[in-house]
Formats: C-alpha cells, structure tokens, sequence
C-alpha cells in the first residue's frame, strides 16, 4: 500500500505526490480498463493471457485508489488556489 505525503510543490500548491512520475502512475492506473487488460505470460510460451479473477480484483482495487489519489490531490490544489484569492 502507497503512503500518501502532502507536500509542497512550485507555486504554493500542496500535492500528495512526492515526484511528477508518481502523479503519472496513478492517471496512467486510473484511466486503465482491467477487463479488457492483458499480461504476458513468459510461463504459457510469451503469449498475452487476460487476468484471472483474483488479480482483476487486485487491478480494479488499484485503480479505485489511483482515482481517489489523483481526485484528493485536485481537491488540494483547487483549496490552495481558493485561499491565494481570498488573500
């Protein structure tokens, strides 16, 4: 499980990611489909196999905590820019 910190980053904005590349994880994670997601199998002769049930379950509870992530830290920004208005 990823620990979320708040940080601060340029401009004043308070993120809960610590490095651009995290962000980047969790949209490329949230925008993912696990139905229609396939996995290599170097053990069934490298072909692309869909997932079972039990790591469908383990992508769909990624992704739902992916979007949560991604949804608080546009929560955060929204709140920074709100309060440099109000002064």
């Amino acid at each position: 499980m990823q620990t979320c910190f708040v940080t601060q980053g340029e401009n004043d904005m308070y993120t809960l990611y610590r490095s651009r590349e995290e962000r980047l994880l969790d949209i490329v994670l949230a925008h993912s489909k696990a139905e229609t997601s396939l996995r290599y199998s170097l053990t069934h002769g490298g072909r692309y196999l869909p997932f079972d049930k039990r790591e469908l379950q383990a992508l769909r509870e990624r992704r739902a905590l992916a979007q949560a992530r991604l949804e608080l830290d546009r929560i955060m920004q929204v709140s920074a820019i709100l309060r440099s208005i109000a002064g």
